[in-house]
Formats: C-alpha cells, sequence, structure tokens
C-alpha cells in the first residue's frame, strides 16, 4: 500500500514539474527558441509520460492494498 502511495504522489507530483518545465521551454514572442529548446521540450514531454505511467501504476498498487486491508 505504502509503495502505491509513494508511486502515486512521486508520479504526479513529477509530472507537474515536468510541465512547469515544458511551460518554460515553449517560445513565446517576446523569448524565441533557442538552440537545444527543442530537444529538452521532447525529452521533458517523455519524462511526463513516463511519471504519468509510474503514477497509474502507483494507483494500481494502492487500490490492491486497500482491497488486501479490508478483506483481511
Amino acid at each position: 500500500m505504502w509503495v502505491g502511495v509513494t508511486l502515486l504522489a512521486g508520479g504526479l507530483f513529477g509530472a507537474a514539474f515536468d510541465g512547469l518545465i515544458v511551460g518554460v521551454l515553449t517560445p513565446t514572442q517576446k523569448s524565441p527558441d533557442r538552440p537545444g529548446d527543442q530537444e529538452a521540450r521532447r525529452f521533458t514531454k517523455q519524462s511526463m509520460k513516463i511519471e504519468l505511467v509510474l503514477a497509474g501504476l502507483g494507483a494500481a498498487f494502492l487500490s490492491a492494498g486497500i482491497a488486501i486491508f479490508v478483506t483481511v
């Protein structure tokens, strides 16, 4: 159960942080695209997907742990 809580919380916080990084790296009219920003955005988006998968895995572990705890 605690592994599920850890994965769920860590995955959600990691995905939120990656979202902030993507927002910072996204060019605007005042700040043009710098060299390396496209690669960094692509890497950060991949990292965000991995974090969301870990959050889903954590939710599965947490729900399984709760189900086992309730039935025993």
